[in-house]
């Protein structure tokens, strides 16, 4: 018997709340929705934003996705980490006040003349300090993004491997299927490895250079994934991160025929 939840995105860009229905809308055709993954880019600020968003949000599990663009845990500037940490702080309040079971955070991307063991102790620092904000969990998502002055982290499955160890109990690891597919990475062995400490996994198929893509677009096998997932008998988040409404729904519907 399958013990996850099967869910999709709700993205809040900013406050075009015709554009925040129209998603909710088409959610609500979706046939066996059980959470949603709120990505807020925005902070809603006024009570009809909240009381819209809280509303909808009534019928489903819930688990957000912080602010990512812009925001950075790790640069060299402490004032922009410390810029950073500030508006993810209001994240945290506003998850707080929709119950949400889960908080996703990325790390950004951090200058290439630095270490790995400094990269993971700063980012181990700023997820302590935020997550005694949050009675929930805190989740911290693998990355792609590799350039020559800058590289994202966690990116390869041994730095996410590390990166886990390291976390306190009451932290723990978005997993991003199509980001490690799109870096040529295997998922399936690394899955098991991490196993109980994945309390969210963002599903996209992908290849090599690309991610987001539906369903049955890349190098992903769905039902091996699947029957891990049972095997190691995980019980959190699976959620679709697709782009484009009908892309999600095809993804949507394989989804599932498979479960």
């Amino acid at each position: 018997m399958r013990q996850y939840s099967v869910g999709v995105f709700l993205n809040i860009f900013d406050h075009n709340t015709l554009d925040w229905q129209q998603q909710m809308d088409f959610i609500k055709s979706l046939s066996g929705v059980e959470h949603i993954e709120v990505l807020l880019e925005y902070i809603p600020q006024t009570n009809s934003e909240k009381s819209l968003i809280s509303t909808f949000l009534q019928s489903y599990k819930v688990i957000m996705h912080a602010p990512f663009m812009d925001i950075s845990l790790l640069s060299p500037h402490d004032e922009i980490v410390h810029a950073s940490e500030k508006i993810l702080a209001k994240t945290i309040d506003f998850a707080q006040k929709l119950s949400a079971q889960n908080l996703t955070i990325h790390a950004d991307r951090y200058p290439n003349f630095w270490n790995s063991k400094m990269v993971k102790e700063r980012v181990l620092n700023s997820l302590e300090r935020l997550s005694l904000q949050f009675t929930p969990r805190l989740c911290i998502e693998n990355l792609s993004y590799c350039g020559k002055t800058q590289i994202a982290y966690p990116v390869m499955p041994d730095e996410i491997i590390a990166l886990a160890q390291a976390l306190s109990n009451d932290i723990g690891i978005t997993l991003d299927i199509g980001h490690l597919l799109k870096d040529g990475y295997k998922i399936y062995g690394l899955i098991e490895k991490l196993n109980r400490q994945i309390f969210d996994i963002h599903l996209h198929d992908g290849c090599k250079g690309s991610a987001h893509l539906a369903l049955g677009h890349g190098d992903l096998d769905l039902r091996k994934l699947l029957l891990l997932l049972r095997k190691i008998k995980y019980r959190h988040f699976l959620t679709i991160e697709v782009v484009g409404q009908t892309q999600i729904r095809d993804s949507w519907n394989m989804l599932m025929k498979h479960i």
